[in-house]
């Protein structure tokens, strides 16, 4: 199951969750476009590094993985409603 909106010109948009370097959770953003006009981050960059490019081990001094990636990754933590919970 991808996690992923359609936008108004049609596009999907795949939630990403922005890493420390330490692979802390910092932030779960809805889409890279979002992320990367907030945090002046080449959208390009941080998409490399969702799709685990070899070249791509950080954007912006953050580590980046799609949602869907982070949760088989850690499945301590659901993403249910915009709210990041643990499991029990």
């Amino acid at each position: 199951c991808v996690i992923y909106k359609i936008n108004p010109t049609g596009l999907k948009e795949t939630k990403v969750v922005q890493l420390s370097k330490d692979g802390e959770l910092i932030c779960i953003w809805d889409s890279i476009i979002q992320a990367s006009r907030e945090l002046g981050i080449d959208r390009t960059s941080i998409s490399a590094c969702c799709r685990r490019k070899p070249h791509c081990n950080t954007a912006g001094s953050f580590k980046w993985m799609y949602l869907e990636d982070y949760e088989k990754e850690y499945p301590a933590f659901k993403y249910y409603f915009n709210k990041v919970v643990a499991a029990e």
